[in-house]
């Protein structure tokens, strides 16, 4: 995780983004073992959730309309 956060400080794009996630423009990045769903907006990295990649993916699905800001 200490690489990963290492990475994304330096290259915040390195992850994939996915219209599954369900955050809209949220991107996944494996390390190791794990999965990590992250948002990069404004120069901020923000982490969203971290899983083994043996566990099921989340299964809520996206909120289009949902204003994150507020």
């Amino acid at each position: 995780m200490q690489e990963a956060r290492t990475n994304l400080a330096r290259f915040p794009d390195i992850g994939v983004g996915s219209a599954r996630l369900p955050v809209p423009g949220a991107r996944r990045l494996i390390v190791g073992d794990y999965v990590l769903d992250y948002d990069y907006s404004d120069d901020v990295v923000t982490v969203l959730a971290i899983r083994h990649g043996r566990q099921q993916p989340s299964d809520i699905e996206p909120d289009e309309d949902f204003d994150y800001e507020a």
